[in-house]
């Protein structure tokens, strides 16, 4: 690659941080030190930001990869209404097509599957497969939290990682 990549990535809009970003590198980066395939799961992806990131560290660690971005790119009830992020202020087929096209742009189309349901039916549908890494960074209230832990922690295999963002 040439770098435009994370020319790109830095362009789209989104809430994740270093910190986020810092947590891909170093995973991928360990997880480069095997042969093994791995699966990743972003729940909660907005327009693509930080799981192109994901996508760009496998890709630059040479690892094999699976990843899944989960979301309903429908907005969030739990913000004020003048947040971007509303449902009031979001149109779904825009939003979805936005992160479809950033995900394109940044040539990972091949290497990230979106799966467009709530967190909780996303890990039923996806319940026969182990991660390993489940980041969750979708809604922010603490019940919302703590039902997507329960939820995607028996998908993370033994020695895999869940972590998040936001809460």
């Amino acid at each position: 690659r040439d770098g435009m990549d994370l020319k790109f990535i830095k362009n789209i809009e989104g809430y994740s941080d270093k910190s986020v970003f810092d947590i891909y590198e170093h995973i991928t980066k360990e997880h480069s030190r095997s042969n093994e395939s791995r699966k990743y799961v972003e729940v909660g992806c907005w327009k693509g930001k930080s799981v192109c990131r994901l996508a760009m560290y496998a890709e630059i660690y040479k690892i094999d990869t699976e990843i899944f971005a989960v979301d309903t790119w429908k907005g969030s009830s739990n913000t004020k209404s003048s947040h971007p992020v509303n449902k009031a202020n979001v149109n779904h087929d825009e939003l979805y097509q936005e992160f479809l096209d950033n995900v394109e742009n940044c040539k990972f189309k091949n290497s990230i599957q979106s799966i467009p349901y709530e967190s909780i039916e996303a890990a039923e549908i996806l319940k026969k497969i182990k991660f390993d890494l489940c980041f969750i960074d979708a809604e922010h209230t603490y019940n919302d939290v703590w039902l997507d832990m329960v939820s995607w922690f028996p998908l993370v295999k033994s020695g895999g990682l869940i972590a998040g963002h936001d809460y």
